[in-house]
C-alpha cells in the first residue's frame, strides 16, 4: 500500500466517498449474523481513517485494526487516530495481516491504490484460510489499462505481449492465461472485468482448498456480492465477498443483500459515475428526489446526464463542500 495519503485526501473523492456509503449499506444488512456492530473491522486507515469514522459512527463497530506501512510517519498516524478503540498496527499488509486475531466475524477491507499485484492476492488469501461465516471481504485496486508504450520501453527484448508480460510479472505467470489475447485490454472495462477474474478464479481456488476438510454443513461460500468500477483520476475497481457456511444460507438470504441496486455477484461491473454539479446544483436537485422532475434540464441549468447520474446516485452522494476561511 503506497504512501498517498501525504497527496490525497480520500474523505474528499466523490466517487470513493459514494463507494464507501454504498458499502456502509450493504453492512448495515449483517443483522442475521448479529449485526455489523459485532464484528471486527479490519482496513487501511491512513492518516484521514474516513472508513473507519464511518463505520464506528454509523455501524457501532468498536474493534477495529488499522494497518499502516508507512513507518516513517508513526506520531503522525496516531496523532490523527479519531477513537480509542482501533488498534495501530505498523507495517506490510501481508506481514501484519497474518498476525492479527480473525476469530470471530470479520469486515476487511483492502483498500490498496496500487496497481493489482500478487501480494495483494497473498493478503486476500490469507484473510479467505482464517475467516468465519458471515464475514465480509472486499479488495480495492488500481485497474487503470496499462500503457503500452511504456511497456514497449520497459521490455526492449519483445516484440509483442507487452501486456501479457507485465501482467506475469505483477501478479505471477499462472494467473496469466496462456491464450491471453492482448487485443482490447487498453478498454477500461475489458482491463477491469479480466482482473476481476483473475481474483474470482483465486478466491473460488482457495474456498474449494480450505472446504476439502469440512464437513458438508461447515463448507464455505464465497458469494462475490460487489463489483464496483470508478475513477477520482485513474481508474479504480473493487470487489467484495461474503463468506458463509451451508448452515447460513438462510441467514445470508435474510440479508438480502441481492436487493440492493448495486449487488453485482458476476463479471460486469457497477459504474460509479459523479455527475458535474455545483454546490448549489445539487442542492436544488435533491428537492426534487426521488421524482424526476426536469425543470432545470429544461432551464440549460443542468445536463440530461448529469441529471440522470445524481438520479441514480443522490442518497449516497458526498456532502461536503469547499469554505473559505478568514
Amino acid at each position: 500500500m503506497a504512501n498517498t495519503g501525504k497527496l490525497i485526501n480520500y474523505s474528499t473523492r466523490p466517487a470513493k466517498s459514494i463507494e464507501r456509503k454504498m458499502l456502509k449499506d450493504l453492512l448495515l444488512r449483517l443483522f442475521p449474523f448479529g449485526g455489523a456492530n459485532k464484528y471486527k473491522y479490519v482496513g487501511f486507515g491512513a492518516k484521514y481513517f474516513s472508513d473507519f469514522n464511518l463505520f464506528h459512527n454509523s455501524l457501532h463497530i468498536d474493534d477495529m485494526v488499522s494497518i499502516e506501512q508507512d513507518l516513517n510517519n508513526k506520531n503522525k498516524y496516531l496523532f490523527n487516530k479519531p477513537f480509542s478503540c482501533i488498534d495501530m498496527k505498523f507495517g506490510k499488509s501481508c506481514e501484519v495481516l497474518p498476525k492479527i486475531k480473525l476469530d470471530g466475524k470479520v469486515i476487511c477491507w483492502l483498500d490498496y491504490d496500487q496497481v493489482l499485484q500478487e501480494f495483494m492476492l497473498s493478503d486476500f488469501a490469507t484473510l479467505v484460510e482464517k475467516v468465519e461465516s458471515g464475514s465480509v471481504l472486499i479488495l480495492s485496486y488500481n485497474s487503470h489499462p496499462l500503457d503500452k508504450k511504456k511497456l514497449i520501453t520497459k521490455y526492449p527484448d519483445l516484440s509483442s505481449g507487452y501486456i501479457k508480460k507485465a501482467l506475469e510479472d505483477n501478479l505471477s505467470p499462472e494467473l496469466v492465461p496462456h491464450s491471453f489475447d492482448e487485443r482490447g485490454m487498453q478498454n477500461k472495462t475489458k482491463f477491469s472485468q479480466f482482473l476481476r477474474s483473475v481474483i474470482h478464479s483465486k478466491a473460488q481456488s482457495l474456498v474449494a482448498t480450505r472446504n476439502a476438510g469440512l464437513d458438508e454443513e461447515e463448507k464455505l461460500n464465497l458469494k462475490q456480492v460487489v463489483y464496483f468500477d470508478y475513477a477520482d483520476g485513474a481508474h479504480m475497481s473493487t470487489v467484495g465477498y461474503m463468506v458463509y457456511s451451508n448452515k447460513d444460507r438462510e441467514n445470508y438470504d435474510r440479508t438480502s443483500i441481492e436487493e440492493l441496486d448495486f449487488f453485482k455477484d458476476k463479471n460486469e461491473s457497477y459504474e460509479i459515475e459523479v455527475p458535474n454539479l455545483t454546490y448549489r446544483e445539487v442542492q436544488s436537485l435533491l428537492q426534487y428526489m426521488p421524482d424526476k422532475n426536469t425543470e432545470l434540464i429544461e432551464k440549460g441549468i443542468v445536463s440530461e446526464k448529469d441529471f440522470e447520474l445524481f438520479s441514480k446516485h443522490y442518497k449516497y452522494f458526498p456532502n461536503f463542500i469547499e469554505t473559505p476561511v478568514f
